[in-house]
Order: C-alpha cells, then structure tokens, then sequence
C-alpha cells in the first residue's frame, strides 16, 4: 500500500494530507480526511515525516518557496512528484466536482491526481538533471540582472547630462572601465583629464558614485555567471546539443536556455522515436499526419499556441517558454534579419534568410513572417537533435 501526501505550498507553509488509495466518492470522503499545517521549521518537517509517506505530489507555484521542501524531503529518500499548474484547476473541478478552491482542497485534488494517473508520467513534470536545473536558475538570474543594470544605466546617464556632459551621449554599456572610475574603483587620467575641462554644472554626486559601484557590482556577477554557464554547456554530456546549436549560431545564452527546456530530447520522444499519428484533419476531414513530439518540442520552447475554441469562437494563446519565445526573436534580428550578419555566409544562414523574404514577398507582415521562420527553426533544431542524438 502506497501513502501518498498532497501538499499545497504557502508562502510560509505546507498544508497537506495523506491518503493510502484512491478517495472511491472524493467530494464526500473530503470531509473526513484529516489536514496539517506544516510550517518552514524542523517541526514542521518532522510533522510530514512522521507520516512515513512513499510520495509527497506538490504543485509547484513559487518555485522558490518548493525548493525547500523538495529538497530536505528528497534528502530523506521520499520521492517528490510535480504536478504542473495547469492541470490541477480542471482536474479539481471537473473530476473531484470541487468547484472551490482553498489550500486543503488543493492539498487534497494533488493526492487525488497521483492515484489517478501515477501510470503515465507525461501526466507530472520530470524531474530536471541537476545541470539543467542550474541552467535555468542562471538564465532567469541573469535576466533579472539585466534588467536592474539597464535602470541603473538610465539613472546614471540621466545625471550625467548635467554632472559630465561631454561622455552622456557616448557611453554605453560596453564602457565597464569608465563605470569603474565613475565608482572610485579604477583611476583614469582619460577621464579626470576630460572631468577636468566639463562645463558640468556640478562636481560628482555620491549618489553617482554609488549607482556606478551597483552597476560594476551587477556586471561582475553577471560576468561570474556567464562564465558558469559556458562551463556547464561544456560538459561531455551537452557535446551533442551543443553541436547543433552552433550551427544555427545561436551564441552562449540562446543555447544555455534552450538546453534547460529540450533536455533530454528522450523526453519528447515515444519509445526512442518521434511520435507520429494519423487521424482526421479538423478541417479537410481527411487522414492527417499529426507530429506530435515536434508539436511538444514547439511548445517546450515557447513557438507553438494551445487552442482555446468555444462554438463558433477560435481562440489560440501562446504556450511554453516566453523567454526561449523572446529570445529565438531577438537572435532571428540579429543573426537572420541583420545585413552583414557572418551567419549569413553559412549556407544554413542563406537559407533561413531566404525562408524569411520568401514570406515577407508573399504579404505577410515582418513580425508574422519572423514567427513562421521561429517555427521553421524550431522544427529543424529538433529534427537536427533527433538525427545527432538518437538515429
């Protein structure tokens, strides 16, 4: 007999239940199911453990606030299974009939959901390799990062305007050495010989001084985690994956993220091989040939859409990853779109480009013309990674 505990994470705790079968009348047996509060201590932890559970199934909504208990419970030998946000709310309302939502119920629905489908495992999120889930974490970091630089960067050319006038115009990003003199960290006779000859208005603020040291602090730790990333993408096992992305010149970051939402490529596939049925096409009514692994790779990676029809109305929303979505764009501009561009002497370069105007020349418009390339490049990273990987 498995006991089996459904925990719903808080902010601050854990509310769970444990069940050793499938509830036969869910709704009604709810009521006599006994629920806990565990809170982010030791006491709280020993309070799940003292339950001796086989499985506890978390639905992983703050990933920050999972992490802890993911791993102080796989830690202890108990298997962790997550169910993804998006299949619990139907499940819980149209199988369960619950059409309130608290944390006990949620607690509940997820034991529910393990006993339900504990058989199929596309059913729960696989559990990420240990490098992958570095990845990502370094990605979403360094995005973060990003953002904070850029707001600093605006703060202090907006004060230079009046404080240094004669560099706001000209520096960018790129200068890290003028940063670090504007911050007291480096000297430059450059600099003080050009400070020395303003017509500033006023000498350099300690608030400037201060802003430039934050920006310096962000862009050495970004540099630290930029160089972690390429020493993970440089791991035996990423040799294959990385083979193909150079191909595409998709650059350090592109396949660092990429990595982190198509690894293994195993994933996608249905004993070892692409799955592909044949069924009636919605529209020509007639045998279709659905690819359904690349339509989970698609999805993965953020270039496909779920439909959301009702009668009459046909509704699509993205799905998947917007950064991996946002990121194949901006590369498909520089590296795809951009004269000039060393990708475009490839032959691969010559025909992605190709790809592109042969759409635009046919009237669709540039943004939705980038979106069929995105999707072409999809399907031929994939193919690409099927054919280095597994044939």
């Amino acid at each position: 007999m498995t006991k089996v505990i459904g925990a719903d994470i808080c902010k601050n705790r854990l509310v769970f239940c444990c069940l050793e079968s499938e509830p036969i009348e869910p709704k009604d047996e709810f009521w006599q199911t006994e629920f806990h509060t565990a809170f982010l201590n030791v006491e709280g932890l020993n309070l799940i453990l003292a339950h001796n559970p086989d499985v506890v199934v978390l639905e992983p909504t703050g990933i920050h606030y999972a992490r802890l208990w993911i791993d102080q419970l796989a830690s202890h030998g108990i298997e962790v299974i997550l169910v993804h946000n998006s299949r619990l709310p139907k499940f819980r309302s149209e199988t369960l009939n619950f059409p309130d939502k608290d944390d006990e119920i949620d607690a509940y629905a997820l034991a529910c959901y393990w006993f339900r489908y504990h058989q199929s495992s596309r059913r729960f999120i696989q559990q990420r390799d240990p490098l992958i889930v570095r990845l990502r974490e370094i990605n979403l970091t360094l995005r973060s990062y990003n953002h904070i630089q850029n707001r600093i960067f605006n703060r202090i050319k907006q004060q230079l305007c009046w404080q240094f006038p004669e560099v706001s115009d000209r520096i960018t990003m790129n200068a890290p050495l003028f940063f670090r003199w504007l911050a007291g960290i480096t000297k430059s006779e450059r600099y003080d010989n050009l400070l020395s000859k303003s017509i500033a208005s006023s000498p350099i603020s300690e608030q400037l001084k201060f802003e430039a040291n934050q920006l310096c602090n962000y862009m050495e730790a970004s540099k630290k985690l930029e160089i972690e990333l390429e020493s993970i993408l440089l791991q035996p096992e990423f040799d294959s994956y990385r083979k193909v992305f150079n191909k595409f010149e998709l650059g350090l970051k592109l396949s660092a993220m990429l990595l982190s939402y198509v690894y293994p490529i195993e994933d996608f596939l249905k004993d070892g091989k692409p799955e592909v049925i044949v069924s009636r096409g919605r529209i020509s009514k007639k045998p279709t040939k659905k690819y359904l692994s690349l339509r989970r790779f698609r999805k993965a990676i953020g270039v496909a859409n779920t439909r959301e029809d009702s009668g009459n109305k046909k509704k699509s929303r993205r799905a998947g990853s917007a950064l991996c979505r946002e990121q194949l764009f901006l590369w498909s501009f520089r590296t795809v779109e951009r004269n000039g561009s060393p990708f475009l002497k490839t032959e691969l370069g010559q025909k992605l480009r190709g790809y592109l105007e042969l759409k635009i020349s046919k009237g669709k418009h540039r943004s939705k013309a980038r979106a069929s390339l995105i999707s072409k490049v999809a399907e031929m990273l994939f193919n690409a990674l099927i054919a280095e990987i597994v044939q």
